[in-house]
């Protein structure tokens, strides 16, 4: 949806310039930011809905244990 606008090798260019490294994650810098642009554009603006939708996509791609509570 965003790569009409900015693409994902532009993210990676200035992920690396800005960010620290990080460790391999489901919520990586690049899935955090794309889940809140798309969180600032819904109708809602919920991140709860966002998160649901992220854990829904995951369960449905294979991965166990995705939960969407908050401990």
């Amino acid at each position: 949806m965003f790569n009409k606008i900015l693409s994902l090798e532009d993210l990676m260019k200035g992920l690396k310039q800005e960010v620290l490294p990080y460790r391999n994650r489901i919520f990586s810098p690049i899935v955090t930011l794309q889940y809140f642009l798309l969180q600032a554009l819904s109708a809602d603006h919920s991140c709860r809905e966002i998160v649901s939708q992220r854990v829904a996509e995951l369960i449905t791609k294979g991965a166990e244990g995705c939960s969407s509570t908050i401990l």
